[in-house]
């Protein structure tokens, strides 16, 4: 809860370790909390250009592109990560809700089956936050739909899922879709 405290402590690992990129992720994500945006983006894309071995750096700053709901950047980033990604659910959690956001619901879809074949009970709870670009734009509604009707496959009788229809056709202005 000292988030300046942090941001003074990573400021000084900084200068014994310049190039360290856990720690420059550490500091961007601090910054983030503290509202400094701009600043939090450049210690982020430090750690991205400094990280050899792993895709941590680069699932941190898509994470970060989502909050700002800047997809495309989001989708660049977790894409460049997959071939050295250790932890793929993160990862397809990271590039279906980027796909929703770039109103391409049938890759939504794909990667929210890959976290369901990884890890179903998680993936349900993480629904909601995969989706949420579908309820952004009008143009996003029916898309929306569609893939609600694939979580309807994968969660059948979850009455949860068949709300999400209703409440997105009511907002497309079409009739919800008959249940199966």
């Amino acid at each position: 809860g000292q988030l300046d405290k942090a941001i003074e402590h990573y400021r000084r690992s900084l200068e014994m370790a310049p190039n360290w990129f856990i720690t420059l992720v550490n500091l961007g994500l601090a910054l983030e909390q503290r509202g400094d945006l701009a600043e939090a983006e450049k210690h982020l894309d430090r750690a991205v250009g400094l990280e050899r071995d792993s895709s941590v750096s680069l699932v941190y700053r898509g994470q970060f592109h989502l909050r700002r709901k800047d997809y495309q950047s989001a989708w660049r980033d977790f894409q460049a990560a997959a071939p050295r990604s250790r932890d793929y659910f993160v990862l397809h959690r990271g590039l279906a809700t980027a796909a929703a956001g770039l109103n391409r619901p049938e890759e939504a879809i794909r990667h929210t089956r890959r976290c369901f074949l990884l890890d179903p009970a998680t993936t349900e709870q993480s629904i909601v936050a995969i989706s949420t670009p579908f309820w952004e734009s009008p143009d996003r509604y029916a898309p929306g739909i569609r893939y609600y009707q694939a979580v309807d496959r994968m969660f059948p009788d979850r009455w949860w899922v068949r709300e999400n229809i209703v409440n997105l056709s009511r907002k497309a202005g079409i009739p919800p879709p008959t249940q199966p």
